[in-house]
């Protein structure tokens, strides 16, 4: 089973960095922004973002918009001895050196053939990919891990990302064979002069078991006639208590109803989606087709017992939006990294906002 470990975006809103750890040997980065604002504080720029973390063990990273808080961090990556590909929508490969330039100006340097020299090493390892398709990054004995972006809706180029990671059975080791039939002839010489000697003693254990199971027998017929008559009285006292009980539930669950559909109510207004419609959702995976907000179809993918989806959601922008399509619900989550765009605060929608 794959895990997460976190280098950021889990304790504020920026700093987006997250790890999926297929072994130990080896991971999948999602993302390595810089620290902002109160995430930051008067820590030294610098200093604070030094990567520490491995690096070695990386297959690859995955970015999923060129927003600094999801990038910027990539020169401390790269002085840390990363050397791998560097995966994010086509869109995203098109802006990265800009935006990158852009930072490093502010942040480290302005010399003209630094700057070029480190946009060079990030276009060697930029692997442009396409949305809705699927990208295999290890395919082996041991894993089968591949990705594949979806529409954010967020920026231009900007994605969240669908993970699918198979775990794969080690064969096992028949090394020293030879050795454990010889131990397990010994051991079976061994066994019977054990067994011999064990036989003698049970023998003499099964005569005094006789006699005390006789006994005992007499006392459990004392004990179950008084046992009939207290089961009577407890049953008769169970009764009226369950009887009350069904009562009480039968309110609370009317209660726990009439909550429950107001705050359904109030979560379907804030994204703009009929109750009706997230029902229909939740049908259509039975059929292996998710029916989307704009009317399309899509039909789900096979995925065997043995995958594990994790979806990373990166930055998710609102419907309605111009130029940007708006996102589309992922067809399944085992595991789903979900990242808070604006820190825990509601804003009101595009149409109504002014």
């Amino acid at each position: 089973m794959p895990t997460l470990e976190h280098h950021g975006g889990a304790a504020g809103v920026t700093g987006s960095c997250h790890r999926l750890r297929l072994a130990a040997d080896r991971s999948l980065l999602i993302d390595c922004g810089l620290f902002q604002g109160r995430d930051l504080g008067s820590r030294d720029v610098l200093d604070f973002h030094r990567v520490r973390f491995p690096v070695e063990d990386l297959l690859g990273l995955v970015i999923t918009h060129v927003h600094i808080d999801h990038i910027g961090r990539l020169p401390h990556l790269l002085a840390a001895g990363y050397r791998g590909p560097i995966f994010c929508s086509q869109p995203s490969a098109k802006l990265l050196p800009l935006v990158l330039e852009d930072a490093l100006k502010i942040g480290f340097t302005r010399e003209r053939d630094l700057i070029e020299r480190f946009n060079t090493l990030i276009g060697e390892r930029l692997r442009p990919l396409p949305y809705n398709e699927w990208h295999t990054i290890v395919d082996d004995d041991r894993h089968r891990l591949r990705i594949r972006l979806q529409r954010a809706g967020h920026i231009l180029g900007s994605a969240y990302v669908e993970c699918d990671v198979e775990t794969r059975p080690e064969n096992p080791c028949r090394e020293g064979d030879s050795s454990r039939e010889e131990d397990s002839s010994r051991e079976e010489d061994s066994s019977r002069e054990e067994d011999s000697s064990r036989e003698e003693d049970a023998s003499r254990e099964e005569d005094a078991s006789r006699e005390e199971d006789a006994s005992r027998e007499e006392d459990a017929s004392r004990e179950e006639d008084a046992s009939r008559a207290e089961d009577a009285s407890r049953a008769e006292d169970a009764s009226r208590a369950e009887d009350a009980s069904r009562e009480e539930d039968s309110s609370r669950a009317e209660d726990s109803s009439r909550e429950e559909d107001s705050w359904w109510e109030r979560a379907c207004s804030r994204i703009g989606v009929s109750r009706g419609w997230i029902r229909e959702q939740a049908r259509s995976h039975h059929d292996g087709t998710t029916s989307h907000h704009d009317g399309t179809t899509s039909h789900h993918d096979e995925v065997t017992p043995t995958t594990c989806r994790i979806v990373f959601s990166g930055d998710l922008g609102p419907p309605n939006t111009p130029l940007l399509p708006a996102p589309k619900p992922p067809q399944r989550a085992d595991i789903l990294v979900l990242e808070s765009t604006y820190g825990d605060r509601n804003h009101s929608g595009r149409a109504d906002r002014r």
